[in-house]
Formats: C-alpha cells, sequence, structure tokens
C-alpha cells in the first residue's frame, strides 16, 4: 500500500501497457512507476526481475491517480522468486524489500541521420516498504 503522507498531491501511474501513453512521435514525454523488488543478506542484495512497470502521460488523465495527502493506494500482484541457484554463494537468511519508485523520462529520437538521439530519466520520488520479509535461503 502507498500511502501520500506529505501535504501536497501526488501523481501515480496507472497504465498497466506501454501502447497506452506511447505517442508514436519523436518525442516522448511520460512518468513510469516502478515496484521493484530487492533481496538482499549480510554481504549483498539483488533486484528481482521482472519489475513491474505503470505508465501516464498528462494528455490522458485515465493514465494517472491522483493522490491527495492521506490517501492511499493498495498495488497487488505477483512474484515468482528465482531459484537459489542463481545465486550459488547465497544461503541462510536475507530480506525481501519492495520499492514503489516514479520517474519522469523524456526520450527524443530527432529525424535525419545527423541527429542523435536523446534521454533524460529524473526520479521524482521513491519509497520503501514496511515491513520487510525476512526469507530463509537454501541450495538444493
Amino acid at each position: 500500500m502507498v500511502t501520500n503522507t506529505g501535504t501536497k498531491p501526488v501523481m501515480v501511474p496507472r497504465a498497466l501497457e506501454w501502447s497506452d501513453v506511447d505517442s508514436g512521435g519523436p518525442e516522448q514525454n511520460y512518468k513510469i512507476a516502478k515496484v521493484v523488488f530487492q533481496l538482499g543478506t549480510k554481504q549483498s542484495f539483488t533486484n528481482l526481475t521482472p519489475m513491474l512497470n505503470l505508465y501516464s502521460v498528462e494528455p490522458k488523465p485515465s493514465t494517472q491517480l491522483t493522490l491527495n495527502p492521506g490517501d492511499s493506494v493498495r498495488i497487488l500482484g505477483t512474484l515468482s522468486l528465482p531459484p537459489a541457484e542463481s545465486h550459488p554463494n547465497w544461503s541462510g537468511a536475507a530480506t525481501l524489500t519492495a520499492h514503489f519508485c516514479v520517474s519522469s523520462i523524456r526520450i527524443a529520437s530527432p529525424a535525419g541521420p545527423t541527429h542523435k538521439n536523446s534521454s533524460e530519466n529524473r526520479m521524482l520520488w521513491c519509497v520503501t516498504a514496511r515491513p520487510t520479509y525476512d526469507v530463509k535461503l537454501s541450495q538444493k
């Protein structure tokens, strides 16, 4: 659950499909929210993939949700944890943590052979879910 504990409204992307926000033009301006799961031990951590991505663009209000101060949204999904063999040195206690981060993205692809693509990615805000979950890793 994501709760706006601040004093100003925040925007949360809500479109599941890139096609809902793709303008098809040479410049794309959109917001992306990523739900990132992180598995960590005392020695190291890894981000689990795939991540859940949500998209929004201002010209399409249906792709975004405004959270006023005190408002909450629950984001439900499923994730299959990778087999322990993908991290052969990992065993024992670990922690599973979720992060919810919203960024503003600008991608420009000017026409013509001499023009270079450019992009800008700016983090707007990020929160870490509480509680975290203790897990036990074991090798077969």
